[in-house]
């Protein structure tokens, strides 16, 4: 498929419907909805091409990472973004993307810990989780010679060990932008995120779960996003975005363990009269902090379309006019923020990427918000005191077209 704008809408496997700008299909076989735009953003102040592409509810190709020895030797793709919605790229063409997900590690039990069952081998070492944004000929390439790495990758070491464990980890990629080479490794291409998991002790049947798991050995996903802007030309001006750094709130009520989450709007922004066929591309980030707490805490954040400014769900307008049901921009995924050496030690940042499509118009009044829910996480013996986690810097990008 190329790049060019021709006003349908379709889903892999229909036949074509009427849209404005854009066309939603199902990448690789992947049950996922994925946006894709075709003309110049409104808010761009660009003449260029433009493609949107994000990943639905339902992203994960796998459920687990085996833990391999050295990096390299067992990694798998996560997620994929097919040419159905980033179109057929080409040399030249400027590429934006971005990823999170999250992953959970094994808990050993020890005097004074029973433990966590665990998916797998039970290990009582410290994973390092890897990710990475690759280029490739199918929604299976994980790199090699068939592969184009778009920018760094990422990677974060879950630690086990109290006081400062983390359980749940976030792995976010902020995203990249990359002037693809003369020379591409695939046609059409599709856009993997690509994660392993590793350890010099590990050995056989030992495992990091992508998403999280209960007692009873469930796994729990829809926990990752994947998005990515293509432009065309690569040397046309990247549109510009509407943003925000003021926070809606300062501070975000910390729960007792076990008691869910009050959660709070940290960040929002306005969308007025969304058309049908209109689309928004969503990039966040932030700083939380918790060094003047006692305990641990664990976070849940998302990204969803409301239809009020402090609204930590969607509405029944809200889900009435969006393509996704629940109004998700982005999954709600988790991670434990501690006060020593972790993956994620205090003051805590992450990133998150997301979108929607519009597939009703409406003369109201919507909101794109990022919620935060904390929950503390105690020690034996430690008592629960209440508090607020603080929130320290960050932002909010949306493109509207």
């Amino acid at each position: 498929m190329g790049g060019g704008t021709d006003g349908r809408f379709t889903r892999q496997g229909e036949v074509p419907m009427k849209s404005v700008m854009t066309r939603l299909f199902a990448a690789g076989g992947l049950v996922a909805a994925l946006i894709a735009l075709g003309v110049p953003l409104a808010q761009g102040g660009t003449d260029a091409d433009i493609r949107i592409a994000a990943t639905g509810k339902e992203p994960e190709l796998v459920k687990t990472l085996p833990v391999a020895k050295k990096p390299g030797k067992k990694p798998k793709v996560i997620a994929s973004l097919g040419p159905g919605a980033l179109g057929n790229l080409q040399p030249g063409d400027r590429l934006l993307a971005g990823a999170d997900f999250e992953a959970t590690i094994c808990l050993k039990p020890h005097p004074r810990y029973v433990g966590f069952p665990c998916i797998g081998r039970v290990y009582g070492y410290n994973p390092t989780v890897r990710g990475r944004l690759v280029l490739g000929p199918s929604p299976k390439t994980r790199g090699g010679k068939d592969a184009l790495r778009i920018g760094r990758e990422e990677k974060i070491t879950c630690r086990q060990k109290q006081p400062h464990r983390n359980r749940h980890c976030m792995l976010s990629i902020p995203v990249r932008e990359t002037v693809l080479p003369d020379q591409l490794p695939c046609d059409p291409c599709y856009l993997n995120l690509v994660g392993e998991a590793t350890n010099k002790k590990a050995r056989s049947g030992e495992k990091v779960v992508i998403g999280s798991h209960d007692r009873d050995g469930r796994i729990n996903q829809a926990r990752t996003n994947l998005a990515a802007m293509r432009l065309r030309p690569g040397d046309a001006p990247v549109p510009k975005p509407k943003a925000t750094a003021k926070p809606v709130t300062k501070r975000i009520p910390v729960a007792n363990e076990g008691a869910g989450t009050r959660d709070r709007v940290v960040y929002s922004i306005p969308v007025k009269a969304p058309r049908e066929g209109e689309r928004l591309f969503v990039e966040s980030r932030l700083k939380l902090s918790i060094g003047h707490l006692p305990y641990k805490v664990t976070f849940r954040n998302g990204i969803v379309l409301a239809t009020r400014r402090k609204a930590v769900d969607s509405a029944k307008n809200s889900r009435r006019v969006a393509h996704d049901k629940l109004a998700k921009i982005s999954l709600r995924n988790g991670w434990t923020c501690t006060h020593g050496r972790s993956a994620h030690r205090t003051p805590c940042v992450v990133h998150k990427v997301g979108g929607i499509e519009f597939t009703r118009s409406s003369p109201g009044k919507f909101f794109v918000n990022v919620v935060v829910g904390a929950e503390a996480r105690l020690l034996d013996g430690q008592r629960f005191r209440r508090g607020s986690v603080r929130v320290k810097n960050g932002y909010l990008r949306v493109w509207r077209g």
